[in-house]
């Protein structure tokens, strides 16, 4: 027969590994979830980041039209120096 203190020991870590268990459990589903949340914050970015980049294109280009300058831009010869550059004001006079 076991002395009164080992067989008491025995039973406590009997009951200490169930909650162990559940506590490890908890602890992979949390970082898990971490895991889980940083990925979707960092497409949520990314997704944010290409959306201001084409407002800000898509702006421009309007911004363009209404001014006119757009129709200038698509309007330039090929191999002519854009208008109001030095070369121009030197050629000009």
């Amino acid at each position: 027969m076991a002395p009164p203190g080992r067989a008491a020991g025995a039973a406590g870590r009997a009951a200490t590994v169930p909650r162990l268990l559940a506590r490890t459990v908890e602890a992979v589903e949390e970082r898990l979830a971490e895991r889980s949340e940083r990925a979707w914050n960092r497409a949520a970015l990314g997704f944010l980041v290409a959306f201001a980049w084409t407002l800000a294109v898509a702006s421009w280009l309007l911004f363009d039209l209404v001014t006119g300058e757009l129709a200038l831009h698509l309007d330039r010869a090929v191999g002519r120096p854009p208008r109001g550059t030095r070369s121009t004001w030197w050629r000009d006079g």
